[in-house]
């Protein structure tokens, strides 16, 4: 992966702008496409986020850094 968590974050809340969502519920799917898009794009880490039974976008990314920090120690 060629860019930070936090970049790949903004690209795809930027790129989540041009879902057709309905008006009432735009902002909730929007947040949940996002968190879905950034869990799947991290095999390292997936099976970690996916353990929680509840995960907001904003866990999932406090989470997938704090594991991303802990794998960069790890491998040296």
């Amino acid at each position: 992966m060629g860019e930070s968590l936090e970049d790949f974050l903004l690209n795809l809340h930027r790129l989540s702008k041009y879902c057709q969502l309905q008006d009432e519920t735009k902002e909730q799917y929007r947040q949940e496409l996002v968190r879905d898009a950034f869990v799947n794009y991290l095999p390292f880490i997936r099976m970690r986020l996916l353990e929680k039974d509840e995960l907001s976008l904003d866990d999932a990314f406090t989470l997938a850094t704090t594991l991303e920090k802990a794998q960069k120690n790890a491998d040296g």
